[in-house]
């Protein structure tokens, strides 16, 4: 019959219809899972499952055998709780499967449960909480700025050692930190007050916060001799800042000089690119305006109506055509019946620069 086909499946041979051939009735025949069955025709092309995995699409158009492709099912073996021998096999070993006495094979006694981490016996001793802060060797430039130098101290310090005077013994304990005292990121040193005796100002206890906070140690300034310490660290401070302060002055004054100079270099170029553009228009501007009375540049410029050219100045116009009635251009009759012959414009050049000169 044409409608009836031939599979061929691990050396069986089975011939159905074509409306048969689905994915579950070829599973239960040959043992397979149904939706990793495909076809292979006699010319070795491959027939996937529809998009539904109802069936398989263009079976008409390839040739018998159909060879059936795919995984087959693992058969699991019903546990009998008596044993059986076949032949020198061992007879299965009732639970905990064989396990040497007193190991630890993970599987509770029936009645036991034990959750995943196991509480510890040992007395809970109270960890005293720390905080380490890092400190990096930075030093003072000539404009009272931060000039970077090499090192870095970490100091571990409790709740109680949140204050600047322990922080700086702690620090000063460190190799290379002897005469250095902790200051901010603006090189100002960090002063003894109540603010800097509580633990939030230096986030203890804070986890991730005041990690990216930044402190810097700085050398001492020494005492000069014959004066008072208190007086001899402002002197110092005093002459570092005026010295940076007039260098600062003294640099702001060449940048606004230089500013300057810029824009009046900007001004001149566009005065000159002014005066050059106004040149290229200003002598055929003159030559068009010209008047035909008087031959210079025409103010009130008029038009002729007959031949619709500039022919000169209104003034100089009107009194033109006192006495004639004919266009100082082209002596093309005017119809005085009809008004003058000439109209004055209301264009005004008077704004170009050396026009009229």
């Amino acid at each position: 019959m044409d409608n009836v086909v031939c599979l061929l499946c691990n050396g069986e041979e089975r011939r159905l219809q074509i409306g048969s051939i689905k994915p579950d009735i070829l599973g239960q025949l040959f043992n397979l899972v149904p939706h990793t069955i495909m076809l292979m025709d006699a010319d070795l092309i491959v027939l996937v499952q529809n998009t539904e995995h109802s069936g398989f699409d263009g079976m008409l158009a390839h040739r018998e055998p159909f060879t059936v492709l795919g995984s087959g099912v693992v058969l699991t073996m019903p546990v009998s709780s008596t044993p059986v021998s076949v032949g020198n096999a061992r007879p299965p070993i009732p639970p905990p499967f064989g396990v040497v006495p007193g190991a630890r094979t993970g599987i509770p006694p029936p009645g036991v449960r034990f959750s995943r981490r196991q509480a510890s016996t040992r007395p809970a001793t109270p960890e005293q909480l720390t905080k380490t802060i890092k400190v990096y060797h930075f030093e003072k430039g000539v404009r009272g700025g931060l000039k970077p130098a090499r090192g870095m101290a970490n100091i571990v310090v409790t709740e109680a050692e949140c204050n600047i005077n322990d922080l700086n013994a702690k620090l000063r304990q460190k190799p290379g930190f002897e005469e250095c005292e902790i200051a901010d990121k603006f090189g100002i040193v960090i002063p003894n007050d109540e603010s800097t005796r509580d633990s939030s100002f230096w986030f203890f206890n804070q986890k991730q916060a005041g990690n990216a906070t930044r402190y810097f140690a700085l050398r001492k300034t020494a005492p000069r001799a014959g004066a008072a310490e208190s007086s001899d660290d402002s002197v110092d401070e005093e002459v570092v800042t005026s010295a940076a302060g007039r260098k600062r002055r003294m640099s702001e004054k060449a940048i606004v000089k230089g500013v300057a100079k810029k824009m009046q270099r900007d001004r001149d170029q566009q005065e000159k690119a002014t005066l050059e553009a106004v040149d290229a228009i200003r002598t055929p501007l003159r030559n068009t305006l010209r008047c035909t009375v008087c031959m210079n540049v025409s103010k009130e410029p008029c038009v002729c109506k007959s031949c619709e050219n500039m022919i000169g100045c209104y003034a100089c116009i009107e009194q033109w055509a006192a006495t004639n009635n004919t266009c100082p251009l082209h002596r093309c009759d005017w119809d005085l019946a009809l008004g003058a012959g000439f109209m004055k414009t209301r264009i005004s050049f008077e704004s170009v620069p050396g026009l009229y000169e």
